[in-house]
């Protein structure tokens, strides 16, 4: 693993994001295990991602959403300018994916879930190895938050 990252996110309803730095590929298994089994019972949750430290010329927060369903969003944010990883081979969506993010409910739009979610943590552990955002994959702007 390039180094450690810290993934955060807010279950519904609570009041802080649970939060864990992973050194390395088993922990970050662990860690999206419990994601992966809080989101079978409350639906799609949006995890943050970012480099502790920060590194520079790296992304400033990965977000990627976990849920029950077959598909994702996998964004990478940067200083001032953002991108949605895009699978080409899939179509958009008709409806927006919903998820949770603290107390609120959010819905991702159809532009940014055109990527399966395996592919989605794929690209992500290809990220934690090499420090690298995945080539294979399109990456369209998207509005910086």
């Amino acid at each position: 693993m390039h180094g450690r990252a810290l993934l955060r996110y807010h279950g519904f309803g609570d009041v802080d994001m649970t939060s864990t730095v992973v050194g390395g590929i088993d922990e970050f298994d662990e860690a999206l295990e419990k994601v992966s089994a809080r989101a079978e019972l409350e639906g799609a949750l949006q995890v943050d991602i970012q480099d502790v430290p920060l590194r520079p010329g790296g992304p400033v927060l990965i977000q990627v959403l976990v849920g029950p369903g077959s598909r994702s969003s996998l964004l990478w944010h940067e200083d001032g300018v953002g991108f949605a990883a895009v699978d080409h081979r899939l179509s958009p969506l008709t409806a927006e994916l919903s998820y949770t993010s603290g107390s609120d409910r959010r819905s991702a739009p159809p532009e940014e879930t055109r990527i399966a979610a395996h592919t989605a943590i794929e690209a992500l552990v290809v990220y934690l190895l090499t420090g690298e955002r995945v080539a294979s994959l399109g990456w369209v702007e998207i509005a910086a938050d």
